[in-house]
C-alpha cells in the first residue's frame, strides 16, 4: 500500500473464530437451484412460515392455485436464475402474456426501475443469492403498455431438493398495508435512499447465520465524511444534504453489484463487501471509495472541498459481523485523526 494510502486509510484485520465445531468451509454459502412447483413445496419452508392446521392434508393442490388465483396481487414463482417457472392469474392478466408465454420469462423483462431506482440493485442481490430486507418500488409491464407501479417483496422457499424464489407484487396505488410502509420507512434512509441503520443489523444478523455454512472472507468499510460540520455552519444544511446524497451515491458506484452499502447515521456509511478474494482486492475498492468520495460544493459563491476517511476490517465470515464493524470503526477514526 502507498505511503499516502496508508495516511487515510487503516486496515484491521480481526481473527477468525477458533475451529472446534467450525462449519465444514466447503458447503456453499447459497445453496439455491432452479425447479419446484407450488404442490411440490415442502409443508416446512424455513423461509416462509406458514399456518398449518392439521387438516392441512386435506387441502388438494387445486384448491390453494384457485386460493392463489383469487388474489389480486401477482405472485410469480421464479428459479434461481430468475425465470418464471409458474404464476397465478393475476400475473398473467396484468403482464398481458399467456400462462405459457409467461412460463420461463426472465424476471428482468417482467419488471424495470422506477425513478426511485431500487430494482436494479434488488434484482443484482438477488442474482446473487441474497435476499433484500425490504420491499422495493418497481415497474410491471401491463397489457395496455403502460407499466404499473408496484410493491415488490421476495422470500427464497427451502424445498426438499431445491430452492423457489417467491416474488409478490402489488399495485403501488393498493398498497395500504401500515406494516409495510412502517417497515419501509425503518429500512430506508429518506435522504439517501439508503438502507438504514437498522437494515444493516438485520444484514449482518444473516451474515452470522451464513457463517455456520462456510469459512469465506468479508470486508468492511466504514466511511466518514471529513468537514460536513463546517459545510453545514457555512453554507447551511441544504448542501450538507447534498453532499450527503452525492457521496451515497458515488460510495454504491465504488462497491461491486450485489454489496450492502447503508448510512449508518450523521456522516457516516458502512459498506459490506463478501467473498473478497485477496486483501489487495479490498485495498483497491476502499482507494477508489476514498478518491471517488472528494465532493466539491459551491454555494452562495463559496466554494468548499469535503472528503472522506475510510477504515477498513478484514475477517472470516465466522468472525462477529459487529466486531468487524467496530474494527472498521476504530480504524476509521484513526485514519481521520492521521489527516488531522
Amino acid at each position: 500500500m502507498s505511503t499516502e494510502m496508508s495516511q487515510t486509510l487503516i486496515k484491521s484485520t480481526a481473527p477468525a473464530k477458533s475451529a472446534v465445531n467450525a462449519p465444514d468451509p466447503r458447503r456453499p454459502l447459497h445453496a439455491h437451484s432452479s425447479g419446484g412447483r407450488l404442490t411440490e413445496l415442502p409443508d416446512e419452508s424455513p423461509g416462509l412460515r406458514l399456518h398449518q392446521p392439521a387438516e392441512r392434508s386435506r387441502v388438494s393442490p387445486a384448491a390453494l392455485s384457485m386460493a392463489l388465483d383469487m388474489l389480486p396481487e401477482a405472485v410469480l414463482f421464479c428459479s434461481a436464475e430468475l425465470r418464471v417457472i409458474d404464476a397465478n392469474a393475476a400475473a398473467v392478466e396484468g403482464s398481458g402474456l399467456s400462462h405459457t408465454e409467461l412460463q420461463s420469462s426472465d424476471l428482468a423483462k417482467l419488471f424495470t426501475a422506477d425513478s426511485c431506482g431500487q430494482w436494479d440493485s434488488f434484482l443484482a442481490r438477488l442474482r446473487q443469492g441474497d435476499m433484500p430486507a425490504s420491499p422495493v418500488h418497481a415497474l410491471m409491464r401491463s397489457v395496455g403498455g403502460e407499466p404499473l407501479p408496484v410493491i415488490i417483496r421476495a422470500q427464497f422457499v427451502e424445498g426438499h431438493e431445491s430452492s423457489t424464489l417467491l416474488i409478490v407484487a402489488r399495485l403501488r396505488a393498493e398498497s395500504t398495508d401500515l406494516d409495510a410502509a412502517l417497515s419501509m420507512a425503518a429500512n430506508r434512509d429518506f435522504l439517501t435512499d439508503l438502507p438504514t441503520r437498522s437494515a444493516l443489523e438485520f444484514h449482518l444478523r444473516r451474515l452470522e447465520r451464513r457463517a455456520r455454512q462456510s469459512d469465506r472472507r468479508v470486508a468492511v468499510l466504514f466511511v466518514d465524511v471529513d468537514r460536513l460540520k463546517v459545510v453545514n455552519d457555512t453554507l447551511g444544511h441544504r448542501a450538507g444534504d447534498a453532499v450527503l446524497r452525492t457521496i451515497s451515491r458515488r460510495l454504491a458506484a465504488c462497491v461491486r453489484p450485489g454489496d450492502f452499502v447503508a448510512r449508518y447515521g450523521g456522516d457516516e456509511f458502512v459498506a459490506l463487501v463478501e467473498d473478497v478474494p485477496t486483501d489487495e482486492e479490498v485495498e483497491r475498492i476502499a482507494m477508489r471509495v476514498r478518491e471517488e468520495l472528494v465532493v466539491s460544493v459551491d454555494a452562495a459563491g463559496v466554494e468548499m472541498q469535503v472528503s472522506a476517511s475510510v477504515g477498513v476490517a478484514v475477517g472470516h465470515c465466522q468472525c462477529s459481523p459487529d466486531t468487524l464493524v467496530d474494527e472498521a470503526d476504530r480504524a476509521m477514526y484513526l485514519a481521520k485523526r492521521g489527516r488531522d
